[in-house]
């Protein structure tokens, strides 16, 4: 896997191993460790622009995503929480007003601003919530 720097892990969940995800190129791509210790590790997972997105965050502490790989949550060093979306497809006509070119899916993006400025210390990510530790406080947010 050289050639390729990390940006995070995803712990085991249930029966499912631990994950890495790595940056190639500006994407951010998901990794399942092998049954076998000389396979090498099966892509799972491409999060979209996540290697440049994470790129710009220079005060981010922690970065996670849920087993479902619908989303990644990046959180700053206090305050701040950054959600990125993996692209859905849209059920109605969308164009680019400058191109007119049709949109087939859209990625949205979130901030979530905590109403203190105290220091994150953890971020989880699940399929339905978002959970953020502060100093006072554990922030559950649906998602």
């Amino acid at each position: 896997m050289t050639g390729y720097s990390w940006l995070f892990n995803r712990p085991p969940v249930l029966n499912l191993p631990a994950q890495l995800c790595t940056r190639h190129d500006v994407d951010g791509i998901v990794w399942s460790p092998s049954a076998g210790t000389d396979d090498p590790p099966t892509h799972t997972a491409t999060h979209n622009a996540l290697g440049y997105i994470q790129a710009s965050k220079q005060n981010r502490r922690f970065i996670s995503c849920p087993e479902s790989q619908s989303y990644v949550a990046i959180a700053d060093s206090e305050k701040h929480v950054y959600i990125y979306r993996q692209p859905q497809t849209i059920g109605t006509d969308m164009r680019n007003r400058k191109t007119g070119k049709s949109l087939a899916h859209v990625s949205m993006q979130q901030v979530i601003s905590l109403d203190s400025g105290d220091t994150i210390y953890g971020l989880a990510a699940t399929n339905n919530a978002l959970y953020i530790l502060t100093c006072n406080k554990l922030h559950k947010y649906k998602v």
